[in-house]
């Protein structure tokens, strides 16, 4: 995996990262400062990028852990966590727009284009998909083909099918983006906060999310 921040992240000495136990393996996930900036599948397609420079911390990441295992036991839609997203300011609003796919469903990469208002851009919005350096949190794993076909992912097709096949078991997978401009296109993560956590118990008002931001 190489973006602008592992790149300078493999030069810095205050990086904190911890491994994090699932259901497809060990993952990654890195911080510098408050924000976690890097999340890697261990078992996926890409390398972790660890130095010798980066400092091993389970108690930073403590919260992350919990909240992780609640999602993976299907009792967690959306995450309350710091994030620092390094990128452009069209992979930025790429990944705000991914942010607003609720959890069990699903949007294409077409439809994504559309949101961040460049509707021409499906390539470049399947490159920044592609780039995406916080994936869960972040989750690209929700964009599919038009067809509905999987297509690529960093941690590899059968983790992006798992966690679809997680999230339509505890939340019942459809497709999200009926009207795909609802307020997606002005999205901007430099330092953001994922929306609060909601528990098993509300999942029956996501189909509203999109609207009634």
């Amino acid at each position: 995996m190489t973006n602008a921040w592992t790149k300078g992240a493999n030069r810095a000495t205050d990086v904190l990262y911890s491994i994090v136990e699932s259901p497809f393996g060990g993952i990654l996930i890195a911080a510098r400062g408050r924000g976690i900036a890097l999340v890697c599948f261990l078992d996926g397609t890409e390398p972790a990028p660890v130095t010798v420079d980066w400092t091993l911390s389970r108690e930073h990441f403590r919260d992350t852990e919990r909240q992780l295992a609640a999602y993976f036991r299907g009792d967690l839609e959306e995450f309350d966590v710091e994030l620092d997203l390094q990128g452009t300011d069209f992979q930025r609003d790429v990944w705000g727009a991914l942010t607003k796919v609720p959890y069990g469903r699903t949007a294409s990469y077409a439809e994504i284009a559309v949101a961040v208002g460049k509707p021409t851009a499906v390539r470049a919005v399947g490159a920044a998909n592609g780039a995406n350096p916080i994936p869960i949190f972040i989750p690209c794993h929700r964009v599919v083909g038009t067809d509905g076909s999987l297509t690529g992912y960093r941690g590899g097709i059968e983790i992006k099918r798992g966690l679809l096949e997680l999230e339509s078991r505890a939340g019942g997978n459809r497709h999200a983006l009926e009207n795909p401009r609802t307020r997606m296109g002005s999205a901007r993560y430099p330092s953001s906060s994922v929306p609060a956590s909601r528990s098993a118990a509300s999942r029956a008002h996501s189909s509203h999310r999109l609207s009634s931001e």
